[in-house]
């Protein structure tokens, strides 16, 4: 049974390399989650929800991610089969790891240009990003050891081709980093639209001053800036940058802007910069909207959470959306927290 089983192995050996690699990426993924390498990070988060969700599911990722990647090198194994390719080792090799790859292009976009430091984004880069990076490096040194080892007269031919896609891959981790600093390389409409995206990836609100529109000049209006404000604040519920919207001839309004976290936000103090009708129409929707839920994940924020101004902004808010519920949901809530 065991000779018959080896036979079997030696004879479909080749399909046998997604799989090692997959559980090396998982393994990988498994040891760096559990040596918990960016320490700093971890501690750094505050919600306590956000920290406890990764802990309990961050080594099932691991192997979700790993089980993609090797269903994707399986499909280009097939083509590869089909045009008589598979017999390459170094192309299969390379086949198999441009599959993880992915992964890591994610991680370092995550760890070293991600400058909307959330909690949630905290979790990512402690639990997922780090182990994500160090588990591709592994795939990516065991496939080089593979083709060494095991394809001796393309090793030449395997290592340029290696060469090319490591660089392909710098080009690429680099994307954001040269997208940003070369946006005044383009055109006004391409221009506004790469500070735009720069803006809203970092939630700046002083991102958006470099926007102008030539356009509108003279006719105090600048439609491109006040989609950018109106872009972060639907983004990431910033009030302020409702603010900066100066509106004008066929541009964006504070009070859309208002409405629109309103709406996505649930949060009542959008809906007081209103007016008249527009303000009633928008508390009776916030009002629909609130649930009792949204004042316990609040207050679970609030005894997790040390940043003072953080603190000041989520009374704040949890005040105003309190105040906002009926009567019956304020009786619901109170249950829902004694128990």
């Amino acid at each position: 049974m065991i000779m018959k089983f080896l036979q079997t192995l030696k004879k479909y050996q080749i399909w046998f390399l997604p799989v090692l690699a997959a559980v090396v990426f998982g393994l990988a993924w498994w040891l760096m989650s559990y040596l918990k390498v960016d320490d700093v990070m971890v501690k750094s988060i505050e919600n306590a929800r956000v920290t406890s969700f990764f802990i309990k599911n961050n080594f099932y990722l691991g192997w979700v991610l790993a089980g993609l990647s090797m269903f994707g090198a399986y499909l280009l194994m097939a083509l590869l089969r089909i045009f008589d390719k598979l017999k390459v080792l170094w192309l299969v090799i390379l086949t198999i790891v441009a599959n993880f790859l992915p992964w890591l292009v994610l991680a370092v976009q995550l760890i070293y240009f991600e400058q909307s430091y959330a909690d949630l984004i905290k979790a990512l880069i402690a639990y997922s990003a780090w182990p994500a990076m160090v588990a591709s490096i592994t795939v990516l040194g065991l496939g080089l050891v593979c083709v060494v080892l095991g394809d001796k007269e393309n090793i030449n031919k395997a290592i340029a081709w290696w060469l090319v896609l490591c660089v392909l891959l710098a080009v690429s981790l680099r994307v954001t980093f040269l997208l940003d600093r070369s946006c005044a390389w383009f055109d006004d409409q391409s221009r506004n639209q790469c500070y735009q995206w720069s803006a809203v990836q970092a939630s700046r609100l002083e991102g958006c001053e470099r926007i102008a529109d030539s356009v509108f000049t003279g006719m105090n209006s600048n439609p491109a800036r006040d989609r950018c404000y109106l872009q972060i604040a639907k983004t990431v519920g910033k009030l302020e940058a409702c603010d900066q919207i100066k509106g004008g001839l066929m541009s964006y309004s504070r009070e859309e802007c208002l409405q629109a976290v309103a709406k996505i936000f649930s949060d009542p103090r959008a809906c007081l910069g209103l007016k008249e009708l527009a303000q009633i129409r928008c508390q009776m929707s916030v009002l629909l909207s609130i649930k009792p839920e949204m004042i316990i994940e609040l207050d679970r924020e609030l005894s997790t959470t040390s940043n003072a101004a953080r603190r000041v902004e989520l009374k704040a808010k949890r005040a105003a959306m309190y105040e906002a519920m009926s009567d019956e949901r304020k009786l619901e809530f109170d249950k829902l927290k004694n128990n």
